[in-house]
């Protein structure tokens, strides 16, 4: 008798975590995506993609979450559809997720946001980015079914049973009252930004400038690399018959111009040139099928030189950026009209935003860009509070 009360007393309060867990979800296990931080929460996309199969993808990093899985412009036989990107990922980590994607199910179509920073390659992931629990190997062999199942079992349980059950549970509500930036989650609806981001965090994007978003000498040393991972893409697509769509993501033009002055501006061209022979060679060999082309978003135009607005009231918000390297769901929305070359009746993309770009026209291409990157500097002021005190007094000129 005091032996079943024992065990019952020990086994109450662990049923009563996991039910916890699972009635808040706090941990996705009932969507079939355990998300941990520091143990897989990089790698919940993965485990989504087992779980629904989608047609849709959606690659990049946080810049992409506003991409809309709902836009009219996707094709019909492309849903189910969902965001495989991540905060911060790198490209590697987005080609490896597109790699375990095939291997479950080969999507009909595929939308790819480029970041600045994916022309230099870190090999080192985050810890919880485990390739283990990927469906196929780097190679592209495919991974045995009974190897995954040995990393999801313990990923379950500790969803269900770790110890930081109230931590989470504060976590889960205050996401769900006060969101960063606007993103989709997978099938749920669009939820609107809420928090205004804190003003110096604010200010940071734009002018972020470190070792982590441009090493000069990284981008040379790993162009290879990187280059190879595309071009492995672009093959695995073309062998699946999937609708690849890349575009170059479109950050503000004071941080692309702050790209352009310093040491990774030559290794950001050879990266965007080497892309463009891969996709040609690829168009070449298949003369059948339909040209992947590499989209540019970027640079200097109407919706990226928006005068600079401080997040620190309703009233003076930014209209395309939530900050230097996040766009808002509008110009997420102008991206796919003009990818998808879908006319809305109650919008009109700036025809100065967004272009195929092409070997033949890149020199002129680049030369153009450094021309505009100099009038574009020379006509705002140097410090970004100086813009903003301009921009809220109604003197700053697009």
């Amino acid at each position: 008798m005091h032996t079943r009360i024992f065990f019952a007393g020990f086994a109450l309060p662990i049923l009563c975590i996991a039910s916890l867990h699972a009635v808040l979800d706090t941990r996705g296990v009932l969507r079939g995506t355990p998300s941990i931080q520091g143990v897989n929460s990089r790698m919940s996309t993965a485990y989504s993609i087992l779980h629904s199969k989608p047609n849709g993808l959606v690659l990049g990093t946080s810049a992409d979450f506003p991409i809309s899985l709902a836009h009219p412009g996707w094709r019909a036989e492309s849903a189910p559809r969902i965001h495989a990107n991540t905060s911060g990922a790198r490209f590697y980590e987005n080609v490896r997720t597109f790699q375990h994607s095939v291997a479950i199910h080969p999507p009909k179509q595929v939308v790819f946001g480029l970041f600045f920073n994916f022309a230099h390659v870190q090999l080192r992931t985050d810890t919880d980015f485990a390739e283990a629990r990927l469906r196929v190997y780097p190679d592209g062999r495919k991974a045995p079914f009974s190897l995954w199942v040995l990393h999801l079992l313990p990923d379950i349980h500790y969803a269900l049973f770790s110890g930081d059950i109230y931590e989470d549970v504060f976590q889960n509500v205050r996401k769900r009252h006060s969101l960063s930036f606007i993103r989709e989650n997978r099938n749920k609806p669009m939820r609107k930004r809420k928090r205004i981001e804190p003003l110096p965090e604010f200010l940071k994007s734009f002018d972020h400038n470190d070792d982590t978003l441009c090493d000069g000498e990284n981008f040379l040393q790993k162009q290879d690399v990187s280059l190879a991972q595309f071009r492995s893409t672009v093959a695995l697509a073309r062998e699946h018959n999937i609708d690849m769509n890349f575009f170059l993501t479109p950050i503000h033009a004071r941080t692309f111009s702050l790209l352009q002055k310093n040491e990774c501006w030559p290794a950001y061209r050879s990266w965007i040139r080497g892309m463009l022979s891969i996709l040609e060679e690829d168009a070449r060999t298949h003369p059948q099928e339909k040209p992947y082309v590499l989209w540019d978003f970027s640079g200097y135009n109407s919706i990226t030189t928006e005068c600079i607005l401080p997040h620190n009231d309703n009233a003076s918000q930014m209209r395309w950026y939530y900050n230097g390297a996040h766009f808002s769901v509008q110009t997420a929305d102008f991206i796919l009209d003009r990818i998808f070359d879908y006319h809305s009746p109650k919008r009109d993309v700036p025809n100065d935003f967004g272009m195929q770009l092409s070997m033949e026209m890149l020199d002129d291409y680049f030369s153009e860009m450094d021309k505009k990157m100099k009038e574009y500097v020379r006509s705002r002021p140097e410090s970004i509070e100086q813009e903003i005190e301009l921009s809220l007094n109604g003197d700053c000129s697009q």
